[in-house]
């Protein structure tokens, strides 16, 4: 697989000219209370990270659809949004002005007995017509799974336990590798089918449910989000 030297984190000129256009965010930033990562400070209890035993703690019961308008209000740019559960959210997300749903059932350990995000494309992408974009993960582990979500009208796929398979093997050159076999499989996968370009896969998506057998079952929990 080769090795590749890592290369270090750095503020490129463009990401420098880009703080110094928002004095008053650096600002508040400085001003406020440290920075940290939520899921990865201890819990009430002596000695228990805040992981799934006590993930209750990291969830405000008080938010609602309301405060994804006013996020819509103060943030210009694409908004996507991840958890909805199906065609009644969808709606739901358009009227708040959302760019995008993120179909997953969060690696299927937080609501494992959710239905699988492979079942809600179709649904989902009746709902959302062509105003906004559908994303898929959870279960992600081989070019034909991608093909299929791509033909029940999902827009992209997103993986976490490959890339994370790859990177503890072999770092950037695992990640890499593992990425290049989804690419290989999703293009044989393609070729099997006849299909010359992949938009063809959601203009004949009903006719292509019957895909090549993937190594694994088709419902899966899911586990593909990455999240610690």
């Amino acid at each position: 697989m080769g090795t590749r030297q890592a290369q270090r984190p750095g503020l490129a000129l463009r990401t420098l000219l880009d703080i110094g256009t928002r004095p008053g965010y650096w600002t508040s930033v400085l001003r406020g209370a440290p920075l940290t990562l939520a899921n990865l400070q201890a819990s009430d209890a002596p000695g228990q990270r805040a992981t799934v035993a006590a993930l209750n703690d990291l969830f405000d019961p008080a938010v609602t659809w309301d405060d994804i308008a006013e996020l819509r209000a103060r943030w210009p740019g694409a908004m996507i949004l991840k958890g909805p559960l199906g065609p009644a959210d969808v709606r739901r997300a358009i009227e708040a002005g959302a760019d995008g749903v993120h179909l997953s059932n969060h690696g299927g350990r937080q609501l494992d007995r959710c239905v699988s995000p492979l079942d809600l494309l179709g649904p989902a992408r009746k709902a959302a017509g062509n105003r906004l974009a559908l994303v898929l993960d959870s279960g992600v582990r081989h070019g034909a799974d991608i093909a299929e979500a791509l033909a029940l009208g999902a827009d992209l796929c997103m993986i976490g336990r490959p890339y994370l398979y790859g990177a503890a093997v072999g770092g950037r050159a695992g990640v890499e590798r593992a990425v290049d076999l989804l690419v290989a499989q999703l293009r044989r996968t393609v070729q099997l089918l006849g299909v010359t370009d992949l938009t063809e896969l959601r203009k004949h998506g009903p006719e292509l449910c019957a895909l090549p057998p993937s190594p694994r079952p088709r419902r899966l929990a899911g586990d593909e989000d990455g999240h610690v």
